[in-house]
């Protein structure tokens, strides 16, 4: 996974701007109200893709395949829709990994079909965006502690704003193995 390559905004103070050095996505850049929306056309349309021919091939060795990709998107809006639930509980927690890689290497994503993958998207991206839907501003502001890139308090909004990054940097992994595998 991409990190912060510490990129300056445009404001006049030259503050420091999060974006990833792979795929350009500022946190800061996502207004709350598009949250919703953006994660769940991109979990659509990374539901739409896994029709497409060699979904689970991959076009080299050290890269995911779509399926692998859409799988570990489905995981990210699941774990993270619970890393909100439990910011909202407990005053300042951190995190156990959601460890991806493993996730992969281990086979955890080898029962998975192109069709359950979808739906999973489906119901993990409408989960996701009702329980984005009813958090106040307070709520948004509550910190936790969040390993990505460096441990690093963080709030639920920017959690928020990272699965809009995690489904819209993995839709743009699969749309790149497509044009690979065409």
């Amino acid at each position: 996974m991409p990190g912060f390559d510490g990129a300056l905004g445009d404001s006049d103070e030259e503050e420091q701007v999060e974006r990833c050095e792979d795929c350009g996505f500022a946190w800061e850049s996502v207004p709350p109200i598009e949250i919703g929306d953006r994660a769940r056309h991109g979990a659509l349309r990374i539901a739409e893709l896994m029709q497409m021919d060699a979904v689970t091939d991959r076009p080299e060795p050290n890269r995911w395949s779509a399926l692998e990709y859409a799988a570990h998107v489905r995981d990210v809006l699941l774990n993270l829709r619970d890393r909100i639930v439990v910011a909202l509980v407990e005053d300042d927690p951190d995190f156990k990994p959601l460890y991806r890689d493993q996730r992969v290497d281990l086979g955890l994503y080898a029962g998975d079909t192109p069709a359950s993958v979808r739906q999973d998207l489906d119901t993990a991206s409408d989960l996701f965006c009702r329980t984005f839907a009813v958090l106040s501003t307070d709520q948004l502001a509550r910190p936790c502690q969040y390993a990505y890139p460096t441990l690093t308090t963080r709030s639920v909004l920017w959690m928020a704003r990272q699965v809009v990054h995690e489904v819209e940097h993995h839709l743009g992994d699969i749309e790149e193995n497509a044009a690979e595998l065409a």
